[in-house]
């Protein structure tokens, strides 16, 4: 996972790249 991305690209990366590897990861 990359933490030192803009806030802008988290914004819409962020979300999406946290729905397969991210959900998966916090639950």
């Amino acid at each position: 996972m990359k933490i030192g991305i803009p806030r802008e690209i988290k914004n819409h990366e962020y979300r999406v790249a946290i729905t397969p590897a991210g959900v998966h990861e916090l639950t």
